[in-house]
């Protein structure tokens, strides 16, 4: 068995880069899934909290970012 998949390994090394690459496609998935469902889950204050300081951070920028906006 051990020889077999040295032998796959060997031969084939874009199928091991491809194997790690879905390994690591499917853990960023599960944070990003993980982080939606920390999002979906949470009351509605923290969303309004949230949406405040989203506010807040977009007028800071759009202060220091365009003369204008002042």
């Amino acid at each position: 068995l051990a020889r077999g998949i040295a032998s796959i390994a060997s031969t084939l090394p874009w199928l091991v880069q491809g194997m790690y690459l879905a390994l690591i496609v499917t853990r960023l998935w599960t944070i990003g899934m993980a982080i939606f469902n920390a999002v979906m889950s949470a009351t509605p204050i923290t969303l309004i909290v949230l949406a405040i300081v989203a506010l807040v951070a977009a007028v800071i920028y759009a202060y220091k970012r365009w003369g204008w906006f002042r």
